[in-house]
């Protein structure tokens, strides 16, 4: 199924969920790439909803009100949406999926003490956040937390999204260097003798095949459109081995003006995902223009290092394997982007980074006791008892006076860890030695 589930809440549809509920079932999700849009609301972020495993989802702190409309999109590239989007060369929601509870917290037994929800004390290595530093303990957060009023539940909600902000923290950290690696539109206008392009019925558009290997991804920026008349363009983009669209918008042409459209996070990869290997379509049907036609450029053509592409058509979007490449520019042109992809490889090597998140949160731990604007009991002991300087120095390696003695602190530590996983990301090359007789 292509196009998007709209659901309404106590519409009585098949799959529209009750007032009052939180969890909506619809087993054709099981397994898809989706994200979910509230109308007037606008996209949801990641955090605010749970995929089920057998199709639906939850929503994590609130619940569905009469007559809310909600539309639910499929798509096998990251599209705009923060669960999919793109952060220094990595995908946010694949990454964080792989990444979150590796790590978890400790039930706490003193009494009157928080209690963690088993997504906050999933520890799927093993380790616990609470092993990293002393001061790094639940009742220590609850404590100096900004809401002294704060529930169990909003808590928890609070550690889940510290521990997300965590893993990006400790990924920006290993990934902070340039990912940019080109872009390229992909025509450039000669300006004269432009032709119209007679309509055949034919799907037709710009072919784009990524670089074969897992670490380059290609992005469209924006796509450019020229028409001979006003029309309602369907561009829709196809990967050759899934018969439904990845991505879909209607674009609103004016007549013998170049329309840009500008889009917002359309990666494609080669190893993606949702899928392994694989060349992207992205075109529209002539049927749908009526007597508009597309005006073919003449121009120049320029070529991406990390991706190829040529124009195509073919007799429709179901027969993309039967394409012709032809020279027809059909109205459109891009602009795409590459670069530095390092999702699959954060993902397979998710166990490396469990050091590295253990000491931000501890330093987080820090940061959040020593800067702490709540007084209450618990947090007075705190500061008493280990001394704001001595916290200062536990983060930073010194205390901020004069002749302080120094001591390997947290931060020190992380960069000595970031460079670790850096370094086993970017391996230097190994030094042979021959002998020659």
């Amino acid at each position: 199924m292509s196009l998007p589930i709209q659901i309404t809440v106590g519409g009585g549809g098949t799959y529209d969920p009750v007032a009052g509920s939180s969890t909506v079932s619809i087993p054709i999700l099981a397994g898809r790439e989706y994200y979910v849009e509230r109308h007037g609301y606008g996209t949801l972020p990641f955090d605010v909803y749970t995929k089920e495993s057998a199709g639906g989802f939850t929503l994590e702190d609130s619940v569905f009100s009469n007559g809310e409309l909600y539309t639910i999109h499929f798509t096998g590239v990251a599209y705009g949406t923060s669960a999919g989007s793109y952060s220094n060369g990595f995908a946010i929601n694949n990454v964080l999926a792989a990444m979150f509870g590796r790590l978890g917290w400790r039930q706490p037994t003193v009494a009157g003490a928080p209690v963690v929800a088993s997504i906050n004390q999933l520890s799927k290595s093993g380790r616990y956040f609470n092993d990293f530093h002393a001061l790094c303990t639940v009742p220590n957060l609850r404590a100096t937390t900004q809401d002294p009023l704060i529930s169990d539940a909003d808590f928890n909600n609070w550690l889940e999204s510290l521990q997300r902000s965590t893993i990006m923290r400790a990924l920006n950290g290993v990934f902070s260097g340039p990912e940019y690696i080109e872009q390229v539109t992909l025509i450039n206008r000669d300006g004269r003798n432009d032709q119209a392009v007679a309509n055949t019925g034919k799907f037709v558009g710009i072919r784009i095949e990524p670089a074969p290997t897992h670490d380059v991804a290609v992005q469209i920026d924006s796509i450019a459109l020229y028409f001979d008349g006003d029309a309602t363009v369907p561009l829709k983009l196809y990967r050759d081995n899934n018969p439904n669209p990845l991505w879909e918008q209607d674009v609103e042409v004016l007549a013998n003006t170049q329309t840009v459209v500008n889009i917002d996070s359309l990666v494609l990869s080669y190893l993606g995902g949702a899928n392994k290997g694989g060349i992207f379509y992205l075109g529209y049907d002539q049927t749908a223009l009526g007597s508009v036609q597309a005006i073919d450029e003449q121009c120049t053509y320029n070529r991406g290092r990390c991706f190829g592409w040529q124009y195509f058509e073919t007799a429709n979007s179901t027969s993309l394997s039967e394409y012709g490449l032809v020279s027809t520019t059909f109205g459109l042109n891009a602009d795409i982007s590459t670069f530095k992809d390092h999702t699959n490889a954060i993902v397979k090597k998710a166990a490396l980074f469990d050091e590295l998140i253990g000491l931000q949160m501890a330093a987080q731990a820090v940061e959040t006791i020593l800067y702490s604007t709540r007084s209450n009991k618990d947090e007075r002991i705190l500061k008493e008892g280990m001394g704001a300087q001595m916290a200062f120095m536990d983060l930073n390696g010194a205390a901020p006076i004069t002749d302080s003695p120094t001591t390997v602190g947290l931060v020190k530590r992380i960069a000595r860890e970031e460079q670790r996983v850096r370094d086993s990301f970017r391996p230097k090359s190994e030094l042979t030695t021959q002998t020659v007789c």
